[in-house]
């Protein structure tokens, strides 16, 4: 009944889109064929003829034919559009003809939802295992839109003619030594250690520390070393990595700011000689998997402790790094703070990670140490879910994952994966699309809490609603299906590998099965989530994937579809709803991006606070990571891709931009003559509904005004901190007294957040970038010399601030350290030394002789 419900809704919408194309395309022809005929005269006219026509009055059925000639024009326009959309649609490209913008956006709108409509019908009958000819047609359009290949099977092909390279390991052998023999690099340790992580070697040891590897152990090596040079890890620090006084505050340069911080990645990686479809599989290579059980019953595994103790160790360092000593005087307070105690379930998983540091006998590491070891850009293709009775790990792949889980343990289950995909957000490695709903089950937290938590973890996107968390999926689907064959990729892997600067996570969809998620067809798009990098975790009987009953020890009592023999029987890690709420906002503390700003003393709140209270409807900031925000609305407004640089470019040119110049900027690689129209409207409308116009009905708000052939944004709708910066700035320069002077350089200071749009990778954001590092910097140490006398402490803080933003400029090094001398920190002194020679010495530079000199006082 469920499905045949569904299938009678996709057919409601087929016809009625077929009605308004047959409407359109047969129907207006045919009515202004018969009551205004054909438009154009018949024959020419003499020159009397046309003067008499000229002075005479004009007769009805030619005032007629002369309204009908714009209506056949839109109606041509229409058809060439409509022909072109199915080309594109047909071919997989996107096709932009000039003059036809409007006519094809909506001709483009009328085919997918044609394809929408009929997509969805396999997904359909697969519920109730039915074909039929709708099913042949889908199948039809899928083939022509979604060129399927045997991806697998040519890998496995591939892999069994060219088998992973196996190293003896040797005395004196290390991971870096075997790198840079084997691969070219020492740096490229990382990939042999994701390659063998916690498997049983040959004296029945696993191999679970990447410090410590015993000759005669079989490593197993990267089959393609071609591409090697990509994506690599950087190489761990040996020896005792625990910072100075200095080191704490800053992390080592020049990679500044500290990127965001995710759990090690040890048990969520391929064996080497799996497939990528084989973590799904039965055939799956079996790995050792270590646990860690909780008191309240959990069982989760110990990369993902480490995940989570890397993540409270990240939320130390990052208070420790913004805390500001007090400043020395007779008052200093007693009892000095103290980090937060964490929640029950997080400290139990930081003590059984720590406690394998013991059992080895090696120095607990510190939390740089941690940060530094979890940093990785490589996007995860597994994932540790659970364990069969043999300890043997039963893994999960995120690419295709078509998963249902019921029982009474689903949701337990359920919660660890989604934590476990967080955990290795970073660098845009993963993202999962959840609606509100889902989450609160998931999670318990108010909707207020989780909408800050999204904003938070960078790999959260949560929506308001399950259908809008779908649609979102299907959109990201079609897009990445296009760009493959564009590129003319096998799969996202490829894809990866040909551009490793494209944006290209791995996205699940986290959803409660409805008849809606049946109807809007997300089993037809499943068929090839695989070749998009995309999976689908579903809670509730999945016939269109595989289904476990799991109960409320996470064990699987029963499980159908095409992988139940991969997880019959097993284990799945499970976290209760407590324990798993308390490591999602360990995940949110951790992934804070916190500005170094204070309030700016406009009273408007510093970017990141809850909401805008400016006198504008939009604030813009773009010194630092670009932040969006609404008046009067909690949170930020979620803009990225094309949107967000047309938003930045605009912000960079208060008095305008022509469109030849946004063409050059936004796409600098097109031969073709591309429109900034759809963008613009696009953006138009994500600011209306951020600011409220939307939701009232309003369309009065333009927000970005054209002059003619030119566009700026509108500044009585738009406030942008840089125009404030540049303000301020200007009125330091013109001060006449020391207090006008210190009032504009400390507003100024105020919005010093980091490299201008920092995170946006475009040519043209380069100059402007370098330009307004430097202006910030010279904004911060003329502060700096102006508080130095009376507020040495704050002049010291301003100073430090500097290296986070450039630490380039040796002058500042000096001062530091001078200013550290004068304050009896003799020992911070030395430190912050020994910082700026390992600096240089990472450059290759020498210090200048007043450095040297300097250096040689101390």
């Amino acid at each position: 009944m469920k499905s045949a419900f569904a299938v009678a809704g996709r057919l409601i919408r087929m016809l009625g889109v077929l009605v308004v194309l047959v409407l359109i395309e047969a129907g207006l022809p045919l009515m202004l064929a018969r009551f205004a005929g054909w438009p154009l005269p018949r024959r020419l006219l003499a020159w009397d003829g046309i003067e008499h026509m000229l002075v005479s009055p004009i007769p009805d059925d030619a005032l007629l034919k002369i309204l009908a000639c714009p209506l056949w024009l839109l109606w041509g326009a229409f058809t060439a559009s409509l022909l072109v959309e199915i080309i594109a649609a047909v071919r997989g490209v996107e096709i932009h003809v000039p003059m036809l913008g409007p006519m094809q956006t909506l001709a483009a709108g009328l085919i997918g939802s044609l394809a929408i409509a009929v997509l969805p019908m396999d997904g359909a009958a697969m519920h109730h295992s039915q074909a039929g000819p709708a099913t042949a047609a889908v199948a039809a359009v899928t083939h022509e839109l979604l060129p399927a290949a045997p991806v697998s099977e040519a890998r496995r092909r591939t892999q069994a003619a060219d088998p992973a390279p196996v190293h003896v390991v040797e005395p004196g052998d290390t991971l870096s030594k075997i790198a840079e023999r084997k691969l070219g690099s020492p740096g490229m340790w990382g990939r042999i250690w994701r390659l063998n992580a916690h498997k049983v070697q040959t004296d029945g040891q696993v191999f679970t520390d990447p410090d410590r590897i015993v000759p005669g152990w079989r490593l197993h090596l990267p089959r393609n070393t071609a591409h090697s040079h990509k994506a690599t890890k950087p190489e761990r620090p040996e020896g005792d990595t625990s910072p100075s006084t200095v080191e704490r505050r800053f992390p080592p340069p020049p990679a500044y700011p500290s990127p965001p911080v995710r759990p090690p990645v040890q048990e969520s990686t391929p064996a080497p000689d799996a497939s990528p479809s084989s973590a799904q599989t039965p055939d799956a290579v079996p790995q050792v998997v270590v646990t860690v059980e909780l008191p309240s019953g959990g069982l989760v595994s110990l990369a993902f402790a480490a995940g989570i103790s890397t993540a409270w160790a990240a939320a130390r360092f990052h208070r420790r790094r913004r805390r500001i000593p007090p400043p020395l005087s007779s008052d200093i307070p007693a009892d000095p703070e103290t980090d937060p105690r964490p929640a029950p379930a997080v400290r139990a998983l930081r003590r059984a990670h720590l406690r394998t540091y013991v059992e080895r006998d090696q120095e607990l590491p510190s939390d740089t140490a941690l940060m530094r070891a979890a940093f990785s850009i490589d996007v995860p293709d597994k994932l540790v879910a659970g364990r069969r009775e043999d300890q043997t790990s039963v893994e999960i792949q995120p690419s295709g994952l078509s998963l249902g889980l019921i029982g009474p343990g689903a949701r337990d289950a359920a919660r660890v994966i989604v934590l476990d995909l967080l955990r290795q957000a970073d660098n845009f490695r993963c993202e999962v699309i959840i609606g509100a709903h889902d989450a609160q089950d998931l999670f318990g937290a108010p909707q207020t809490e989780l909408q800050a938590t999204a904003d938070a973890i960078p790999g959260l996107t949560l929506v308001e609603t399950a259908g809008t968390a779908t649609d979102r999926f299907i959109q990201t689907h079609f897009t990445r299906s296009r760009m493959l064959v564009e590129r003319g990729a096998e799969d996202i892997d490829t894809l990866r590998l040909a551009d490793p600067g494209e944006v290209l996570p791995a996205v699940v969809l986290v959803a409660s099965l409805t008849d809606d998620l049946f109807d809007r067809g997300i089993g037809a798009i499943l068929m090839s989530a695989d070749r998009s990098g995309m999976g689908a975790l579903l809670i509730g009987d999945w016939p269109a994937g595989t289904t476990c009953e799991v109960d409320q020890n996470g064990t699987v009592t029963s499980a159908g579809g095409p992988n139940a023999a991969h997880f019959s029987g097993a284990q799945l890690f499970h976290l209760p709803l407590q324990d798993g709420t308390a490591c999602l906002r360990q995940l949110a503390e951790a992934a804070e991006d916190v500005s170094d700003a204070a309030p700016i003393e406009d009273a408007s709140p510093e970017p990141g606070s809850a909401t805008w209270a400016g006198t504008a409807l939009i604030r813009l900031s773009i010194l630092g990571r670009p932040l969006i925000q609404a008046k009067g609305r909690p949170g930020t407004v979620a803009l990225g891709g094309l949107q967000l640089q047309l938003l930045v470019f605009l912000a960079l040119h208060p008095d305008g931009a022509t469109r030849d110049e946004i063409c050059v900027a936004l796409w600098p690689d097109k031969a073709v003559d591309v429109g900034v129209h759809n963008p613009l409207r696009h953006l138009r409308d994500a600011l209306r509904s951020a600011s409220g116009y939307a939701d009232k009905g309003r369309r009065d708000a333009p927000f970005v005004k054209a002059h003619g052939n030119a566009y700026r944004l509108d500044p009585s709708l738009v406030s942008v901190d840089l125009w404030d910066f540049d303000t301020a700035v200007s009125e330091a320069r013109t001060a006449n007294d020391h207090t006008a002077r210190l009032i504009a350089l400390t507003r100024a200071a105020d919005l010093c957040r980091g490299p201008l749009a920092q995170g946006l990778t475009c040519e043209w954001i380069d100059e402007a970038r370098t330009f307004q590092t430097r202006t910030q910097v010279d904004v911060l140490s003329q502060l700096a010399s102006l508080q130095e006398e009376e507020k040495p402490e704050e002049a010291l803080s301003i100073l430090e601030r500097i290296l986070l933003l450039d630490p380039d400029p040796e002058d500042t090094w000096r001062r530091i350290i001078r200013l550290q001398i004068r304050l009896g920190r003799r020992s911070q002194a030395r430190s912050t030394a020994a910082l700026l020679q390992k600096y240089l010495q990472e450059l290759g530079v020498q210090p200048t002789q007043e450095t040297e000199k300097l250096l040689t006082e101390l």
